[in-house]
C-alpha cells in the first residue's frame, strides 16, 4: 500500500480589480515568500483567483480548507495572516 501525498492547501489572494488597486499582487508575493520561509510550502500554495465579491474590504485573503477570510490585508500585515493560517493547519 502507498501513502498517499497531501495535497497543498489553496491559499487565495483576491486578484479583482479592486484588489488588485490595492496591491493584492503584491501581497501574493509577499505571503508566496514567508510560506516559502516557515518551510509550509508542502502544505500551503498560494494562488490569485478571481474577485471574492469583497470590494469594499479588499485586498481579500481566503484560505477555505478552513473557513478563514482576512479582510483589508496590507503588505505589512502578511506575515500574521500566515501565522493565523499556518496555526489553523494545526487544528
Amino acid at each position: 500500500m502507498t501513502k498517499k501525498k497531501n495535497t497543498p492547501k489553496p491559499v487565495k489572494v483576491c486578484a479583482g480589480p479592486n484588489c488588485k488597486n490595492r496591491k493584492s499582487k503584491k501581497i501574493a508575493a509577499l505571503i508566496e515568500e514567508a510560506v516559502q520561509a516557515a518551510g509550509a510550502g508542502d502544505r500551503l500554495r498560494v494562488k490569485k483567483c478571481a474577485c471574492a465579491g469583497k470590494c469594499k474590504h479588499g485586498p481579500v485573503v481566503l484560505f477555505a480548507a478552513r473557513g478563514l477570510v482576512f479582510e483589508g490585508v496590507k503588505p505589512k500585515k502578511t506575515p500574521e495572516v500566515l501565522q493565523k493560517i499556518i496555526a489553523a493547519l494545526q487544528d
